[in-house]
């Protein structure tokens, strides 16, 4: 019989944080489980540690090609055979109720994904102080009970306000069916594929949340899900529209009654892209050779808005520095959605 979750660690030289995060899979109260580790040839003795806990016939371990961090997550979601996955990244930990608790909530709703609250962490595994999260700013009181949110309402999250609302895989268990629908992580997006795959989840399926903290989410120099993404701006534009090209189908019929639905939508990542020219006048001060090649390169791509730039004497008094929040909760009051979430 195949273990109800499929535990999905990636590694590379994670040996430092590897043992409190393996001690936190064993210690789960929910014992049907596998953990399928891929390890990209680590040189600092991580998948010798891992060896250390093979005696356990539940560990599956495999050696795959250095090909970057969404490649390694996909090496282990082709091997998964469990009903449920947890990413298991490999510098983060998660509570013994972890799994229990969020297959329970995932077993009696009809969701695919759930989630729980979680702590930032330094590299040494103390507890920080969370830096503002879009989640935080939507769902505030929410927060604090269970409930099932809308995956119209997480839709928003995504599109208007460029985040993913659950923020990191270490909090996420999902449905391995869900990924027919989504497929996998895309690999030529560096550290930031998960952001489009959250996408796609969310068009397909509201999302349980948990307000228990259960899981850490690491933060330490040199960690992969902060390293910067050239032309990553662009990227998430070009991305996103070919999203909602895709889910057409998937969108509410009310929203696209309205007939600049795709233009708001793309609000968020169009303004991104465009701020990441660099023309403004704090640019000119703080980093005159960012300031000239951007112009050079809108020139080239966006020579309109160059134009419009110029008009405006690089002023604040422009769209892409306007507050994303503000757009967020206009498009709600103008189209009446119904946001809130229900509670479980």
């Amino acid at each position: 019989m195949p273990p109800l979750v499929s535990i999905c660690m990636p590694l590379l030289n994670c040996r430092r944080f590897l043992h409190a995060r393996l001690e936190s899979i064993l210690g789960q109260t929910c014992r049907d489980w596998e953990l399928v580790v891929c390890d990209s040839y680590s040189d600092d003795g991580s998948w010798e540690l891992v060896e250390q806990y093979s005696h356990d016939d539940r560990i599956r371990m495999f050696r795959v090609p250095r090909e970057g961090v969404y490649a390694g997550w996909n090496e282990c979601l082709e091997r998964a055979a469990g009903q449920y996955v947890h990413i298991a990244t490999a510098d983060d930990t998660v509570e013994p109720l972890f799994l229990e608790k969020l297959v329970d909530a995932l077993e009696q709703r009809d969701a695919d994904l759930a989630v729980c609250r979680f702590d930032f962490t330094d590299e040494n595994g103390a507890v920080t102080e969370a830096p503002r999260q879009k989640l935080d700013q939507v769902y505030g009181k929410w927060l604090d009970v269970a409930h099932v949110r809308p995956r119209e309402t997480e839709i928003l999250i995504h599109l208007c306000l460029g985040g993913i609302p659950w923020t990191t895989a270490s909090a996420l268990v999902f449905r391995r069916s869900l990924l027919a629908k989504t497929g996998m992580f895309r690999t030529d997006m560096g550290s930031r594929a998960d952001i489009p795959w959250a996408l796609r989840a969310s068009l397909q399926s509201g999302t349980i949340s948990l307000p228990r903290k259960m899981a850490t989410f690491r933060q330490h120099p040199g960690q992969a899900s902060t390293a910067d993404v050239a032309g990553w701006a662009e990227k998430n534009l070009r991305v996103k529209e070919a999203i909602l090209d895709d889910a057409n189908e998937l969108i509410p019929s009310e929203w696209k009654a309205h007939s600049d639905w795709r233009d708001r939508f793309l609000w968020k990542a169009r303004q991104d892209y465009l701020a990441d020219f660099g023309l403004s006048r704090k640019t000119v001060s703080e980093d005159l050779p960012r300031f000239l090649a951007g112009m050079s390169k809108a020139l080239m791509k966006e020579p309109g808005y160059l134009i419009q730039r110029f008009r405006s004497g690089f002023s604040w008094n422009s769209p892409e520095f306007a507050d994303e929040y503000e757009f967020f909760w206009k498009l709600i009051e103008d189209w009446r959605i119904d946001w809130e979430p229900q509670p479980l």
